[in-house]
């Protein structure tokens, strides 16, 4: 019978195998110190105290590296760490359960400070963020338009738009101010920016704290921010960050998006549900009041002017505002016919730089403003004719 193996040739694979698993660790050793070591590196340069650091990471000290600001409360925490005292958003009229209000707003009683001039007329409530509040000088706002037009002798509007509200916010105030003025039989007016009003009710802040609706088992429910300043709120919620080199590595361009579909996925189903919730309050809230109302969708530069395609926030708030028999008007049709008659173009319409750029002019509320003239003479838009408006670019 031939010979077995030799205790040698048993041995070899063993001591291989045991050089392949010292090679492994000490790789996996000098890795794990190559990158906390670069992660070390990446936070001193994003918050070292000092000139050096803050020089050498000044292009780093931008939240859009590590966050989406349309769905993470890390976005706003970083740029609130990374802004010098006099560059940060001021919230002087905090509010415990709406985050804050605009100034126009008596923070207890929920009256508009303008209330006094309707003088018999009947009112138009018009609730959403700062497209609906408006940038420019108030003589160039909805309300100095609505004066101004054939109309004024019959309604006077009383403006409850908020700077940075998201959906979530604008359906609170809403709730909360409407009742005041029953007896004066309103007409609701909520303006919806398509770009951003639904996702920034994934936020807990942005800027400030603000509400939040959570989704649990028996649905949705709302949490409210309490009596706390900025700086305390984010004392006891910093930035829930665990690797910002992993972060840098999420949002560059080496980052294979297939890797992110999934989750974004989740994000937007989210989103949807929660922007459902919040539409059907609205419905139940008007409807059992019988009072006249409708939606103005506004837009950004990039939707209206027709730089990008129609997106999923659009199609889906039109088909939900259909489906909830909620009337609505569009801005981008009056946008575009605007154009057309006069040939103006996008510098026109929408501020191009400093705090307040991406929002509407004073020739852009021009422009937009025959749409809300529309939706108060009931003239409320359809799919069909927003898409035949877009086809026709």
């Amino acid at each position: 019978p031939s010979a077995g193996p030799s205790q040698e040739e048993i041995m070899r694979p063993m001591a291989v195998a045991g050089r392949v698993a010292r090679g492994l660790r000490v790789a996996l050793v000098s890795l794990c110190l190559v990158w906390g070591s670069g992660e070390l590196g990446v936070r001193w340069l994003l918050f070292g105290e000092g000139s050096l650091p803050k020089t050498l990471g000044a292009t780093l000290r931008d939240p859009n590296r590590f966050a989406d600001p349309l769905t993470d409360d890390d976005f706003w925490k970083l740029q609130r760490s990374f802004q010098e005292e006099q560059d940060r958003d001021q919230f002087e009229r905090a509010h415990p359960e709406l985050g804050w209000l605009p100034a126009s707003v008596h923070p207890r009683s929920m009256a508009h400070k303008a209330e006094r001039s309707l003088r018999g007329r009947r009112p138009v409530l018009m609730y959403g963020d700062s497209f609906s509040e408006c940038v420019v000088p108030q003589e160039d706002c909805w309300e100095a338009l609505l004066e101004e037009s054939p109309l004024a002798d019959e309604l006077y509007m009383l403006n409850f738009g908020s700077c940075a509200f998201g959906l979530d916010q604008i359906v609170l105030l809403l709730e909360r101010s409407v009742d005041r003025y029953l007896s004066e039989e309103p007409v609701v007016v909520i303006g919806v920016l398509v770009d951003e009003d639904i996702d920034r009710c994934s936020l807990s802040f942005r800027g400030h704290p603000k509400p939040k609706a959570t989704e649990g088992r028996a649905g949705f429910s709302w949490e409210f921010p309490g009596e706390v300043s900025s700086d305390e709120w984010l004392e006891a919620h910093p930035p829930e960050v665990s690797s910002y080199l992993g972060r840098l590595f999420k949002t560059s361009e080496l980052f294979p998006q297939a890797w992110g579909d999934e989750e974004k996925a989740r994000e937007i189903a989210l989103k949807q549900r929660r922007a459902t919730w919040l539409l059907e309050r609205v419905r139940d809230v008007l409807r059992e009041r019988g009072l006249e109302h409708f939606v103005v969708l506004f837009h950004s530069e990039r939707l209206a002017m027709g730089r990008e395609g129609r997106s999923w926030r659009e199609a889906f708030l039109i088909r939900t505002l259909e489906e909830l028999e909620i009337p609505f008007v569009s801005s981008r049709g009056s946008l575009f016919q605007d154009h057309v008659v006069t040939g103006r173009g996008a510098r026109d319409y929408y501020i191009a730089e400093g705090a307040f750029s991406g929002h509407l002019t004073a020739v852009g509320n021009e422009a937009v403003f025959p749409a809300i003239v529309e939706g108060l003479s009931k003239r409320y838009h359809r799919p069909a004719n927003i898409a035949d408006a877009q086809a026709s670019r």
